[in-house]
């Protein structure tokens, strides 16, 4: 019987952390967490299943070693009880005779029920490692079922995580495209501004021109007044100068 039970070597949490010191930090979750706790929880379970059919192990044999011993002593009774009957042919009942006959009838009792007890500790033993054997494949079952689902949940955080990225390279993309378009905003708005200003100070040119060619065309008309007015004198002093001039005649 084996005094000692292999027990699993990497467990899911080593071999998360490992993958996680490979492919860069993680963000840890709810579920995460108690996966991890869930593979730990089991591996020491584990531990203390082994070690429990280490103790059987041993106990089962160290009654063996006895019932051996025992065994052997039980021989060696036999072989000195039978020279002596070999040397007495004619045994004859003693009390001395009968005492050892009743002791080597206990011991060969006690032997008897020692090879039971042993027997029935041994059946004990053993079915008692092949149920924690089967539960010992169990929990490495269910081991290695959390390890898939610690494989899926770190897939589905790198998923999550170039998700993440893939949004913050868009975000960046969004907001350089806005930096953009504000940019062409203020430039066309300063443009717009400035052609308005433009305008403005032509509308105002354009009105003062006005304003001088008005005033421009007031005194002209001033003029034109004061030269009719004038021609109007000379064409008095004319027309008196030419009745003058008939009545001479």
């Amino acid at each position: 019987m084996s005094a000692a039970v292999a027990k699993p070597t990497g467990t899911p949490s080593t071999t998360l952390g490992s993958r996680k010191a490979k492919g860069g930090p993680l963000t840890s979750t709810p579920a995460a967490t108690n996966k991890v706790k869930e593979v730990g929880d089991l591996l020491a379970d584990m531990s203390a299943m082994a070690s429990q059919i280490d103790t059987f192990a041993l106990a089962a044999a160290s009654e063996k070693d006895a019932k051996q011993r025992a065994e052997r002593e039980l021989e060696v009774e036999r072989s000195r009880v039978k020279a002596h009957q070999q040397k007495d042919k004619t045994p004859r009942p003693t009390t001395g005779g009968s005492g050892r006959s009743a002791k080597n009838q206990k011991v060969l009792d006690a032997l008897a029920e020692l090879g039971v007890g042993i027997d029935g500790a041994e059946s004990t033993v053993k079915k008692t490692k092949e149920q924690l054997g089967r539960e010992l494949d169990e929990m490495r079952a269910k081991a290695e079922a959390a390890e898939v689902a610690g494989k899926k949940l770190e897939e589905e955080l790198r998923t999550v995580k170039s998700n993440a990225e893939a949004i913050e390279l868009s975000r960046k993309k969004l907001e350089n495209e806005l930096s953009a378009a504000r940019a062409e905003v203020s430039k066309l708005t300063a443009k717009i501004k400035e052609d308005y200003e433009n305008h403005i100070r032509s509308v105002e040119d354009h009105e003062r021109k006005g304003q001088e060619l008005e005033e421009e065309l007031e005194a002209k008309d001033k003029l034109l007044d004061q030269v009719i007015e004038i021609l109007g004198t000379y064409r008095a002093r004319l027309d008196v100068y030419a009745k003058m001039q008939l009545g001479s005649r």
